[in-house]
């Protein structure tokens, strides 16, 4: 018998690292389309915003105009080497499936902007278990994106279930917007939180997170210094 918790898990940066072979991804569009390439610096600043909002920003900075098609375009080509050329950057984190294993006495659900066939993709690329998690939450199962806390109210209509208590967990400052939306527990994952809260603020907003670990592995333990 599960408790009667839910876990809300975000998947890029959290289970698997792959900033490596976004960044990677987003260079070989630029230079596709003769833009200069973005220095991971530069990228690592704007990591965790939507992929037209990046390019946005970016070609902001370089001073080239683009019009909303022509990023969504760019966007859409970056999805495709991901998929089929960058993916393999894409590293599990230590212990991810022995602290999914550790974890699943609580509802787990594995939430991602990302669809399905890129999940199941990157998480059989890395050998990550998605049998812990009791649903996976992915963009064609939502209307709206997170930090639109729209996918906490359909992930517990599916599962049919009201939690006495509900958590995000996440690497960015989108999760933890999410967690605040959603007026949930919010974990953030990183070793620089004050990074993440700074990028709340480009974006006009704030927002804070609960309580903060550098591992996902971690997060067991701080279940249990909070008796949950």
């Amino acid at each position: 018998m599960k408790e009667n918790v839910v876990l809300f898990i975000d998947f890029d940066g959290t289970l698997v690292d792959s900033i490596k072979a976004h960044h990677k991804a987003f260079n070989l569009v630029f230079k596709e389309n003769k833009i200069k390439e973005i220095d991971f610096k530069t990228f690592d600043s704007l990591f965790g915003f939507f992929s037209e909002e990046i390019i946005r920003r970016y070609l902001k900075k370089l001073k080239i105009k683009k019009s909303k098609r022509e990023i969504a375009k760019l966007a859409l080509k970056k999805k495709k080497y991901f998929l089929e050329k960058t993916f393999r950057y894409v590293k599990l984190f230590p212990k991810v499936n022995e602290t999914l294993k550790k974890l699943s006495k609580y509802h787990l659900i594995l939430e991602t902007n990302a669809s399905l066939a890129e999940i199941k993709k990157i998480a059989s690329f890395v050998k990550l278990k998605l049998d812990y998690f009791d649903l996976i939450l992915s963009k064609e199962k939502i209307k709206h994106k997170k930090p639109n806390p729209e996918l906490i109210k359909v992930a517990l209509k599916a599962i049919k279930l009201k939690p006495k208590k509900v958590f995000v967990i996440g690497d960015t400052f989108v999760d933890v917007l999410l967690a605040n939306n959603a007026k949930a527990i919010g974990i953030l994952i990183s070793k620089r939180p004050k990074f993440e809260i700074k990028k709340c603020e480009m974006l006009n907003k704030k927002c804070k997170p609960d309580f903060v670990i550098k591992n996902f592995y971690e997060l067991p333990g701080l279940m249990k210094k909070l008796k949950i």
